[in-house]
C-alpha cells in the first residue's frame, strides 16, 4: 500500500502481490491431440513455433510452458522479453532495455543472445521485420525457437510472419507450426447447472444432438428455509473458477510447405489447413462446452469481435 497527499486529501494506492503460478503444458487447456503433438517438441533440436493471440489471451504463459516443457538441466534456455510475468527456473530470462542513444534495439539485443550458444530460445512480443529475420536465422541454425505474435487467427498469424520475414522459403524452412488461443473462463463444478438446449442451438454449431444430452450454465441462486440466498462457496456465486486456454493449431508438414510456397492468397493456405482437418477457435471451444467445462454464453463472449469505435465527427475531432 501506498499514501500520497494531494490537494483534495490523500491518495492511497493498493497492490496486490500473488504468487506466480507457473502452468505446465498439459495445465493450459490443450486437447489431447494437441498435447501430443506440442510434446513432440522436446525431441527436436531446430525450429520455430508461433504463439499467436490478442492481448491478454494468455500468450506468455503458453510461452513459458513450452519452455518449462524442455529439460533445463541438459539444455541451456534462454529468452528475451520486454518484461517478464514470473520467473521461470533454470532458464535465463534477459529483458529489453534500450540504449540511451537508440542504438539498442528488440532485434539486436536477440542477436546478443543468440550469439551466446543456446539450444532452446524464447521470444516475447515479436512486432518488427528485423527481430523475426533473427529469429529464423536462429531456428535456420540449429535452436529451437519460440516466438509470440499479436494475431487473431492461425492464417492471420502465419500471414504476418510472411511479411515480418519477407522470404516465404526461408518462413517454410524453418516454421514448424502455429497456435492461436483466446481464454474462457471455467464453470464452478460445485453449483453449475446441466440444461437441455433448444434443437435450433444444435443446429445451429452442428451438434450432434443424440450424442449430447446436456450443456451447463451458471447455476441458480439457491435459497435456504428462510428464504435467504445461499452463495456457493467455491464461486462466490460468480459461476466460473479460474480459466482455461482453446487453441486453433496446426502443425506442418511437407504437403503444407509446399501449398505456403505455391498460395497466392491467404485464403488458399486457410483451405489447405482446413483440409488437414485444423478446427477453428469456435471449434475448440464447443469441444469444451460439450463436455463442460465452460457455458456457451462464455464461448460467444470471448470470440465475440471486437465492437468498433464510432469515429469522431470533425467538430468533436476539433473540440
Amino acid at each position: 500500500m501506498t499514501t500520497a497527499g494531494s490537494t483534495a486529501g490523500e491518495q492511497v494506492r493498493l497492490k496486490q502481490i500473488s504468487k506466480q503460478t507457473l502452468l505446465r503444458l498439459n495445465d493450459i487447456g490443450l486437447m489431447p491431440d494437441q498435447y501430443e503433438q506440442l510434446n513432440k517438441f522436446r525431441q527436436l533440436h531446430q525450429g520455430l513455433f508461433i504463439i499467436s493471440g490478442p492481448a491478454r489471451s494468455g500468450i506468455t504463459t503458453t510461452l513459458y510452458a513450452l519452455l518449462k516443457n524442455h529439460d533445463a538441466f541438459i539444455n541451456s534456455i534462454n529468452s528475451l522479453e520486454k518484461r517478464t510475468a514470473a520467473d521461470l527456473p533454470n532458464v535465463t530470462q534477459n529483458v529489453f532495455s534500450p540504449s540511451d542513444t537508440g542504438t539498442m534495439t528488440f532485434a539486436k539485443q536477440l542477436q546478443t543472445v543468440v550469439r551466446m550458444g543456446p539450444d532452446i530460445v524464447g521470444v516475447g512480443d515479436c512486432e518488427d521485420a528485423e527481430t523475426a529475420q533473427v529469429a529464423c536465422a536462429a531456428a535456420k541454425d540449429g535452436k529451437m525457437v519460440y516466438v509470440t505474435l499479436n494475431a487473431d487467427s492461425v492464417v492471420q498469424a502465419l500471414g504476418k510472419w510472411m511479411k515480418l520475414v519477407g522470404s516465404r522459403s526461408l518462413v517454410t524452412e524453418t516454421l514448424l507450426g502455429v497456435s492461436n488461443q483466446r481464454l474462457l473462463r471455467k464453470l464452478c463444478n460445485e453449483c453449475k447447472q446441466a440444461y437441455a438446449p433448444n434443437k435450433e442451438l444444435f443446429k445451429k454449431y452442428n451438434i450432434a444432438a443424440e450424442k449430447v444430452k446436456a450443456l451447463y450454465r451458471v447455476g441458480k441462486v439457491i435459497y435456504d428455509k428462510r428464504g435467504k440466498p445461499t452463495p456457493c462457496e467455491n464461486c462466490q456465486e460468480t459461476g466460473f473458477v479460474g480459466r482455461t486456454g482453446i487453441f486453433e493449431m496446426i502443425i506442418l508438414n511437407d504437403d503444407l510447405r509446399q501449398a505456403i510456397k505455391q498460395s497466392k492468397l491467404l485464403s488458399e493456405i486457410s483451405s489447405e489447413f482446413r483440409r488437414a482437418k485444423m478446427l477453428y477457435l469456435q471449434e475448440q471451444g464447443l469441444r469444451k462446452v460439450i463436455n463442460g467445462t465452460t457455458a456457451i454464453n462464455e464461448m460467444l463472449r470471448v470470440l465475440a469481435p471486437p465492437k468498433k469505435q464510432p469515429e469522431k465527427t470533425p467538430q468533436e475531432k476539433t473540440e
